[in-house]
């Protein structure tokens, strides 16, 4: 290979680092319409040769102008359609793109004088260390590689560039470069065969570039990553690549949807140094083209950038041109906080059976969300991984795939790669003939999907074969057609599955030869694998894969639930407030507790007895919440007279119920719902014909769920003009029992035209007043009389699913009331008893000692008023303060016992 001029002086330069074949193809394509635009620019302004000599061969200034901008236009159009990830490059590419690249860059007179003045208007800056700098300082004015320069930069283009030569042979030769750069570039590109099975082009794949971005970030960083804390911990130099964040999922360009291109950002994990091992989010660019915006190299200090990181920030760098850059710091939400490594599991824990549990936490989860993990993981693939590995321990597993499970909002929509640097030397990728299957990493792949469909483990022993094995599993699995999972496999799974594992689908896609490279592997995986898993779910879930990245943002950052809420301060309001919500529901989930759970998964369980209209939900969902344990179903009762009732506990004709049940159940995660069907419709609370025998039922559940269900809180979201006697004598009743439970009522939605209502005015009950997501009170509220026993909770603009089976009943419903608010205060309530419960076990047996009475204390209406109202409570700039425990019930609050110390202090006070 001849090395063109500018090439051979750059090599002699002390300059890092070495141009690619990706490097120069990216510079030619994005130069390229600009100098055609400046030759059809120089045809109009100059049509005779200034020496006036023309012969046969000899192509005056006008008619070269005209040839060079059709071969540039050509060339442009042809070196687009490359996607050197599905092509292999060679040599002859490489000294294609120099020969054109230094015909471009010698074409710039001289900058001095008038030249250097008109450069510096442009705003043309040398760059240096680059093996072409005039051309580089051009792309940096550039709009994108499909566009030219503005008219003006042309204008001044044509001053100071100068492409034809008074030498016939010089144009000659500049034109023959330009034909044979695009001979070479035509030879590569694959021939279009037979896609009866898939109809994209990987050659349109938007994010084709990130395969390469992929390779380059995880160079960069095993080149970059100095360590020199001497951590044991950063030996391997672990790392964790989430696969969703910044990550796109498209297989096709869709309209209004920008191209990826050829950069691409990661979210990654680093290891914290010091200290029990921490999880540190960063943010890193890759750019394969300029501008950066920093001129701090990161060299050897990247330990200390990840230890030092606040809280909630998030560390941003830049890789361009191999070098590591510090970049912008950005600000986050709690969310991103350093991650404690007890945290995570690994999909290969997931696909065991739990405790007492005969199928595993992804057998568990439906065909739908599994397809859509298999199609993350699938895409990652194909972005990341080729036949060698130089840098990465081991294939794609279950083992080195993982996911923040001690979360209240865990999904299997946002997994981890497990990525730890070793040194290796390249696998030789030819063909031995005792290898049943050739392409490990593609036999993984498939294993990995097999996996996940069928929501267990493969058992492999010691001496198995693995393609042999995975095929005998796949077989009989097929066989019963997904029998242990909760609905129908695609057959796209079989598919896909079946393309990674069997070596017959290998030969078929010619991927048998000595000779093939990731470029073919690449295509394959892409039309055989990839393109069914995204067109099932395309297709048969109505999934937008353009969307998916969105879809699965919102999965985790939204908190809303349902559509119509009319004041849309107050949707925000409560989507701020469910947000909150879940920081709080994190304590249920920390490593500290989670040894403790496996052993006694109800220890943190609170007996809560909702006494209204039934509790009535889709079968499916009922089944599953009964199996979690969350309804006691064997002991949920009706109370009601089977003259005025027939209807079972399970069926809410009215749907308040249902809907006080559903509030309980959601904000209160190790609540216990006990349902006591005390009437049918809330109008059988005023009815003359049936009042007294809805009051009897009343106080009867009061005392049947004190005396028999043993529960620790009892929600009564309704209220009376005035006393009433049988429900007070019960009340009375159960409050001098062995465990009296905690009793909340709803006070009113008449506003100032009527007080408090009975019981929510006894001094026995806690009265609850309603807010919106603020904290700011209701309008509906009674006023509160100065009570010490009035609180107020979260009660308007609540989002709920109503009873299934129930027409008279909107499909999705926002509601507000102090009833709502009731049960919300009581879970929270809930909330906090139940930590109490779990954090105890915990303890130390001295902090064990010292707090053992707190689970009892609170059990007393006085000592949880004064927590409630020192702890769990925040005032309003209306002045009014309201139950927003997430200052005191958050997982910062575990470590030291700190939440268990100031509830003790508060109770000793």
């Amino acid at each position: 290979m001849v090395l063109p001029s500018s090439f051979l002086s750059w090599l002699s330069q002390d300059a890092t680092p070495a141009p690619n074949t990706a490097y120069l193809l990216n510079l030619l394509v994005h130069v390229l319409p600009t100098f055609a635009a400046v030759a059809m620019l120089s045809q109009d302004a100059e049509c005779h040769n200034s020496s006036g000599r023309i012969g046969d061969n000899i192509l005056n200034r006008r008619e070269f102008n005209q040839e060079f901008h059709i071969k540039t236009v050509a060339l442009h159009a042809i070196l687009t359609n490359i996607d050197l990830n599905s092509i292999n490059a060679t040599a002859d590419l490489d000294s294609a793109l120099l020969q054109v690249l230094d015909i471009l860059e010698n074409s710039f007179v001289s900058w001095t004088g008038n030249a250097k003045k008109i450069a510096d208007d442009l705003g043309l800056q040398r760059q240096k260390n680059v093996v072409y700098p005039k051309l580089c300082a051009l792309r940096e004015l550039l709009p994108d590689y499909k566009s030219p320069a503005s008219f003006n930069i042309l204008n001044s283009l044509t001053q100071i560039t100068r492409t034809y030569s008074n030498s016939v042979s010089k144009r000659e030769k500049i034109l023959n470069t330009f034909d044979g750069a695009f001979a070479t570039a035509q030879s590569l590109l694959p021939n279009i065969e037979s896609r009866v099975d898939c109809p994209l082009l990987l050659l349109d794949y938007p994010a084709k570039g990130q395969h390469e971005c992929s390779e380059t970030l995880f160079t960069v960083l095993r080149k970059r990553w100095i360590c020199e804390c001497n951590s044991l911990l950063h030996l391997g130099r672990p790392m964790k690549l989430n696969l969703t964040q910044h990550q796109r999922f498209e297989m096709e360009r869709v309209s209004g949807c920008e191209d990826v291109g050829n950069q691409a950002q990661f979210r990654l994990l680093f290891p914290t140094s010091a200290g029990s091992l921490r999880w540190q989010h960063a943010d890193i660019a890759v750019k394969m083209t300029g501008p950066i915006n920093t001129e701090v190299e990161i060299r050897g200090n990247l330990c200390r950038i990840i230890d030092e990181a606040k809280p909630c920030i998030i560390p941003k760098m830049c890789i361009f041109q191999e070098k590591l850059w510090k970049d912008r710091y950005e600000r986050a939400g709690d969310s991103l906080l350093k991650i404690p490594n007890g945290e995570f599991e690994t999909l290969e824990q997931l696909l065991e059976p739990g405790p007492g549990r005969s199928l595993s936490q992804i057998a568990a989860i439906d065909m739908k969300e599994r397809l859509r993990l298999s199609f993350i993981l699938v895409t990652s693939f194909f972005h990341i991984f080729g036949i060698n590995h130089l840098w990465m321990k081991g294939p794609l597993t279950s083992n080195n795939i993982c996911f923040r499970t001690c979360i209240q909002d865990f999904s299997i929509m946002k997994p981890y790669l497990d990525v730890l640097f070793v040194e290796q030397t390249p696998k030789n990728n030819v063909q031995r003939l005792d290898d049943i299957h050739w392409i490990p990493n593609l036999l993984a792949l498939g294993i990995l999907l097999l996996e996940i469909c069928r929501g267990s483990r493969l058992e492999i022993f010691p001496g198995d074969d693995l393609c042999f094995t995975a095929m005998e599993v796949f077989e009989k699995w097929r066989t019963v057609k997904g029998k242990y999972c909760s609905t129908e496999i695609p057959q796209a799974c079989f598919a896909a599955i079946l393309a990674c594992i069997n070596p017959d689908e290998l030969r078929r896609g010619n991927l048998h030869k000595n000779t093939t490279g990731d470029a073919e592997i690449r295509n394959y995986i892409f039309r055989r694998v990839l393109y069914p898993l995204g067109d099932t779910l395309s297709s048969i879930y109505k999934i937008s894969l353009h969307q998916l990245h969105e879809d699965i943002s919102e999965a985790f950052d939204s908190s809303g639930h349902g559509t119509g809420m009319p004041d849309s301060g107050k949707r925000m309001a409560g989507r701020i407030w469910r947000r909150n919500l879940k920081t709080l529901h994190n304590i249920f989930y920390h490593r500290r507790f989670k040894s403790h759970l496996h052993i006694h998964p109800r220890s943190a369980s609170v007996k809560i007895a909702v006494l209204d209209t039934g509790f009535q939900v889709n079968e499916a969902l009922l089944a599953n919440l009964i199996d979690a344990g969350r309804i006691a179903s064997a002991e949920c009762k009706r109370f009601c007279r089977p003259e005025h009732d027939l209807e079972t506990w399970n069926i809410d004709v009215d749907g308040h119920g249902t809907y006080v049940g559903q509030i309980v159940l959601d904000v209160a995660p190790t609540a216990q719902l006990y349902v006591a069907k005390v009437l049918q419709r809330r109008e059988d609370l005023s009815s003359q014909k049936l009042t007294t025998i809805v009051q009897q039922n009343i106080a009867d559940a009061i005392i049947f769920a004190t005396e028999t269900w043993n529960v620790d809180i009892i929600v009564m979201s309704f209220g009376f003009e005035r006393k009433v006697r049988v429900i007070s004598n019960a009340i009375r009743h159960v409050r001098k029992s062995e465990k009296p439970p905690l009793i909340f009522a709803a006070t009113r939605n008449d506003g100032a035209n009527k007080g408090i209502a009975w019981p929510a005015s006894d001094m026995e009950v806690f009265g609850v007043n309603s807010t919106d997501g603020l904290g700011s009170p209701s309008p509906f509220n009674p006023a509160d009389e100065g009570s010490d026993t009035i609180v107020y909770a979260f009660g308007e603009g609540i989002s709920v699913e109503p009873p299934a089976g129930n027409p008279n009943l909107a499909a999705n419903k926002e509601i507000s009331g102090t009833s709502f608010a009731t049960a919300t205060a009581a879970a929270l309530v809930a909330n906090l008893l139940g930590f109490v419960r779990l954090a105890l076990p915990a303890c130390s047996p001295e902090d064990r000692e010292i707090y053992s009475n707190i689970p009892n204390d609170l059990m007393g209406m006085s000592d949880m008023l004064k927590v409630m109202k020192k702890c769990m409570m925040r005032e309003h700039q209306s002045g009014q303060s309201s139950l927003l425990p997430w200052d005191f019930l958050n997982t910062t609050g575990i470590e030291g016992n700190t939440i268990l110390k100031k509830i003790y202090e508060t109770i000793e006070t």
